[in-house]
């Protein structure tokens, strides 16, 4: 999905609040629904949109001045704010203290994670509910074939053939066959084989 969005087509925004307790609003979970973060901004002072600031990502094994962590959440410029991404969480630093603004002072912006699911009442059918991987051939085929350059629906043809075997193989493997039901046989051993 790489440079399939940007901040002023579908930023999906997230303000979080923070902890109104001294010094403990410095970590947060990213959202259950991010694919790939864009960028964090930070407002200290009020919810006044024009007061964001973009945090700078910290380097965990780089910090400024070889400072420790414990240093930055305390020091730290407000001016220049940071985070430290740790996988499915981060930091930002300074931390946040009670005179800081607590409330929606943190915006995210992100990918959203595909879903085959539009809504929570929606089905996806067989044989697409037995992997839903394979719906990201058909995904990226519709996508393709949307834009109509020669180059673009010849991938799109590679990936609805790609997603029309793995649905063929689906339904061959698991259709009723000769084989079904399993008829049980008797061991063809001789004894000469060993």
């Amino acid at each position: 999905m790489e440079g399939g969005l940007n901040a002023a087509d579908d930023p999906h925004p997230r303000n979080g609040a923070v902890p109104a307790t001294a010094g403990n609003g410095s970590t947060f979970l990213y959202p259950t629904n991010m694919l790939f973060l864009k960028t964090i901004e930070i407002n200290y002072t009020d919810t006044n949109p024009n007061n964001y600031i973009q945090a700078q990502r910290l380097e965990i094994s780089n910090t400024p001045g070889q400072s420790s962590f414990s240093w930055l959440r305390g020091n730290a410029s407000q001016l220049q704010p940071m985070f430290a991404d740790h996988g499915d969480w981060y930091e930002i630093f300074p931390a946040f203290t009670s005179s800081n603004n607590v409330s929606q002072a943190i915006r995210l912006f992100y990918f959203l994670a595909p879903t085959p699911y539009a809504t929570t009442g929606d089905t996806v059918a067989y044989p697409e509910s037995m992997d839903a991987s394979i719906l990201g051939w058909r995904i990226a085929a519709s996508y393709l074939y949307s834009l109509k350059d020669s180059a673009s629906l010849a991938q799109a043809d590679k990936f609805m053939v790609n997603y029309e075997n793995r649905v063929t193989q689906y339904i061959s493997t698991l259709d009723r066959g000769s084989q079904q039901p399993l008829q049980s046989a008797r061991l063809q051993i001789t004894g000469y084989e060993f």
